[in-house]
């Protein structure tokens, strides 16, 4: 698939991480929770303007802290 097959399929949930003159990251929300927190994310790697990989990466979640007295 090439990047502009790619911007036009997923135009509005999509943000450029990365970008030089070979290389371009893109980002896409996966998964969200019901306050519309996201929960996992969608990376795609494109070299050259030919995507040549995808990666799905959980969202990182916050420590739970307990402070006791």
């Amino acid at each position: 698939m090439s990047e502009s097959q790619f911007k036009n399929s997923e135009k509005y949930n999509l943000q450029l991480v990365e970008e030089t003159s070979q290389h371009t990251v893109y980002r896409r929300i996966a998964t969200q929770d019901a306050q519309m927190k996201p929960l996992s994310y969608y990376y795609y790697y494109f070299n050259n303007g030919t995507l040549v990989r995808t990666q799905l990466i959980e969202a990182p979640k916050p420590d739970v802290v307990l402070l006791s007295k």
